[in-house]
């Protein structure tokens, strides 16, 4: 496996394990609000414990993400460019010409 194939699976990892950290706390968080008058139980983490996970794992998600994107950036163009009809009228083409005799 060459750099680039083990870069982008080390990337691929890191999106994945962010996104789910960030939905274990996301779901911790939907059955056990922080601010809820029941007690929250203590699952592995305190719940000041699962918002730092949730807040942290969102955090590197997002920044995963956007590196991802940006590594990928010209085959998203070149798929996108492939996958859209070409346009009609060119917008930069004049739509009709006025000729006056």
């Amino acid at each position: 496996m060459n750099n680039r194939a083990r870069a982008n699976l080390v990337l691929n990892l890191v999106v994945a394990v962010t996104f789910v950290l960030a939905a274990l706390s996301g779901v911790y968080f939907m059955f056990f609000p922080k601010h809820a008058s029941v007690a929250s139980p203590l699952i592995i983490f305190t719940p000041e414990g699962w918002d730092l996970v949730h807040t942290c794992s969102g955090v590197a998600l997002i920044g995963s993400l956007l590196l991802h994107i940006v590594i990928h950036w010209k085959w998203i163009v070149n798929v996108a460019a492939r996958l859209m009809p070409t346009p009609v009228i060119q917008l930069h083409a004049p739509i009709a010409e006025h000729s006056e005799q």
